[in-house]
């Protein structure tokens, strides 16, 4: 059953020329300044975990960082996630009516090109979908087979790789829908791209047999594009995308950069602060918001980056076991 396919649905809530990206977005994020793929590097404790039907927004997901935005069963985007630069696939010489973003063209030309030339011609099933659309899209799938068998074949609205507007459901040109084959990787052109797509950036997020570690079913017609240089380090890794996103993720997420002992003061001007606590792979998971209507001292154990900004890891106070992030008003004597 197809993971991203929805009858009748069109591939965007909007039309494309209109779409503008939501700037907003972009600097409400917490972790939103990594603009690049950090170094695949086999974390200390990096352990995968389990595939979970939770709710959790991904730390990585500004508009940059769309090489790194890891999006499984438990992480997601938010329903504002609108890249705003999508373009039509007929850019890349494949047919019209889908969208992704401009980023891409220029590698799907070539790939595109060069499977045709191999006798392996490619179509575009289905490309981006917005948070709405993938909301119907899951609903269809739970209509037609039931809650559970739905979750293990679709992904709920945010959780679909769809909305970052760089994956792509392909089929065989000329071809059906590439769900109605067997197994649509032993075709000319399944097999051409199994074997062929991550040359040009492009990585299949479902392998077979790696339900467990990919949370999904097996989609051999699933592609993302996360450029030459990613895609190349994932196929070398031999691990699935997901097993790759977290634990590079999680070797960049949290880094501790010093240890104070005895515990360091610090000092707390007037205003308003959100102590976080966050999960293996930097996403917060917990916050508390303490107002001070006068300056206020705790003490900090440690200073650690998550994503390249600053924390204090408070062992007193009212945000004790919290990390406050050191800005403005928060001096560490």
């Amino acid at each position: 059953m197809p993971r991203h396919y929805a009858p009748d649905v069109p591939i965007t809530s909007r039309p494309l020329a209109s779409i503008v990206g939501t700037a907003a977005l972009a600097t409400a994020v917490l972790f939103g300044s990594l603009a690049t793929s950090p170094p695949w590097t086999a974390a200390a404790g990096a352990t995968l975990p389990a595939c979970a039907y939770k709710d959790v927004l991904t730390p990585l997901r500004s508009y940059t960082v769309w090489r790194t935005t890891l999006l499984d069963t438990t992480y997601m985007l938010p329903s504002t996630y609108y890249p705003g630069d999508l373009v039509s696939t007929s850019g890349a010489g494949l047919n019209s009516g889908y969208g992704v973003r401009s980023l891409v063209i220029t590698d799907l030309k070539a790939m595109a090109t060069a499977a045709k030339g191999a006798g392996a011609p490619l179509a575009v099933q289905s490309a981006f979908r917005s948070y709405a659309t993938q909301a119907s899209t899951f609903s269809y799938w739970v209509s037609v087979a039931g809650y559970s068998q739905a979750l293990l074949t679709s992904a709920r609205a945010g959780h679909s790789e769809h909305q970052l507007g760089t994956s792509i459901d392909f089929r065989s040109s000329g071809g059906s829908a590439p769900w109605n084959y067997t197994d649509w990787a032993t075709t000319a052109t399944g097999k051409w791209l199994a074997a062929n797509g991550w040359r040009y950036g492009f990585v299949m997020s479902y392998p077979k047999g790696k339900q467990a570690l990919s949370c999904y079913a097996y989609e051999p017609w699933h592609y993302r594009y996360v450029g030459r240089v990613q895609a190349k380090q994932i196929h070398d890794s031999g691990l699935t995308s997901r097993e790759w996103l977290w634990r590079s993720g999680t070797a960049a997420a949290l880094v501790v950069t010093n240890t104070y002992s005895p515990a360091h003061k610090v000092l707390f001007a007037a205003g308003t602060y959100t102590g976080v606590k966050f999960d293996g792979l930097g996403a917060v998971v917990a916050s508390q918001k303490v107002a001070l209507a006068t300056g206020s001292s705790a003490y900090a154990s440690k200073r650690v980056t998550v994503y390249g900004t600053p924390y204090l890891f408070m062992s007193t106070g009212a945000w004790a076991g919290y990390y406050i992030r050191q800005s403005t008003g928060v001096t560490l004597t």
